[in-house]
């Protein structure tokens, strides 16, 4: 592969690649939803009265905990994902070496090489099949809250009759600075594939204010974890033209609310970027499952060719050269992932 060559899904040698790439791409926004959740702090303002508000702020509580809960899940999904690409092709080239180069193993030893082949599958698809299980229950424990944070949110709403289309002005221009800032996210992930790209993470906070007293005080705050290739987010962010104009327009249209009118298009918009949020890691579901399917097709090949060779083919004459080829494609994958870099640095954006 050459070093500047970007990996696409027009290549089709590295399919099984793919579903890997998207895999990580799912856990990396669970992620983002996580460290969003268990940042997520609601603070109750002068002006800004009813029940909702209270009920939100401990609701708030429950899905910030239950978000801190998922760095027990990553540990077991992202280990079993990648390190067993790795082994697995270090141990396929060994026998594709044999057999393609060398060609000096006898048929009995390729048999006993591919009965381990063989096991090794099917070890990390029953391993697989568990971790994606574990992730639904934590999933299922995140939803079941964030409904009742979607219920007082609403119950807000509900109260604002004739002053609910403008204070949509509001929540929509905070709706194009979170989309800006998901947009950049999406548009750094492809440098990560390039074989010399230097990825990084960069863990942020957007914090929602409302003027008190002509101060700024915080009603919402909520983190979030950003994507980056060769400089910081912060970076890439301050010199984007949209998201200084969607600041600029937040910064008018605050001038004409209210803060209780502010708390409500702020919380609106929050819910709005969780629930992309959700979707997304909604996707991660469907890619560890095509994970455990690589792993069953992969010991079906090996449980076809064992059979084949009980049934009189010859050992010798297998042909393991394109296997081999998908194999180390994604190793390269799986060993760029587990050396991903982690930046400190972070920044912190009030609106």
């Amino acid at each position: 592969m050459k070093d500047d060559k970007i990996i696409t899904m027009a290549d089709s040698s590295i399919a099984s690649a793919q579903k890997v790439w998207h895999a990580i791409q799912g856990i990396w926004y669970a992620d983002g939803l996580a460290h969003t959740l268990n940042s997520l702090q609601v603070h109750t303002l002068p002006g800004i009265s009813g029940d909702w508000v209270t009920t939100l702020a401990a609701r708030a509580a429950m899905l910030s905990e239950a978000g801190g809960k998922w760095h027990e899940v990553r540990e077991q999904m992202a280990a079993p994902l990648l390190a067993p690409i790795v082994s697995y092709d270090n141990s396929f080239s060994v026998l594709n070496e044999h057999l393609a180069v060398s060609k000096d193993m006898d048929a009995e030893s390729i048999i006993c090489y591919m009965q381990n082949l063989y096991d090794m599958a099917k070890e990390h698809a029953a391993k697989l099949r568990q971790v994606k299980h574990e992730f639904e229950l934590w999933k299922n424990s995140v939803d079941n809250v964030f409904s009742l944070v979607e219920e007082s949110i609403e119950e807000g709403w509900s109260a604002l009759d004739v002053e609910e289309i403008s204070v949509s002005r509001l929540t929509g221009e905070i709706a194009v600075l979170q989309n800006t800032i998901a947009d950049l996210q999406d548009d750094a992930m492809p440098g990560i594939l390039k074989k010399e790209g230097k990825f990084a993470k960069s863990f942020g906070k957007i914090v929602y204010t409302g003027m008190v007293a002509g101060k700024a005080v915080s009603f919402l705050s909520a983190g979030g974890l950003f994507f980056t290739v060769g400089s910081t987010f912060y970076e890439i962010f301050s010199n984007y033209s949209k998201a200084k104009t969607a600041i600029e327009e937040i910064q008018k249209c605050k001038t004409e609310f209210n803060l209780r009118q502010q708390a409500l298009a702020q919380t609106k918009s929050l819910l709005r970027f969780l629930q992309k949020l959700q979707i997304k890691v909604v996707l991660l579901e469907n890619e560890f499952g095509e994970i455990v399917e690589l792993w069953e097709d992969e010991k079906s090949f090996l449980g076809n060719k064992l059979s084949s060779f009980r049934s009189g083919a010859d050992p010798q004459k297998t042909n393991l050269v394109a296997k081999a080829a998908t194999w180390e494609t994604m190793s390269e994958f799986a060993q760029k992932f587990l050396q991903e870099s982690y930046r400190s640095d972070s920044f912190e954006l009030e609106i």
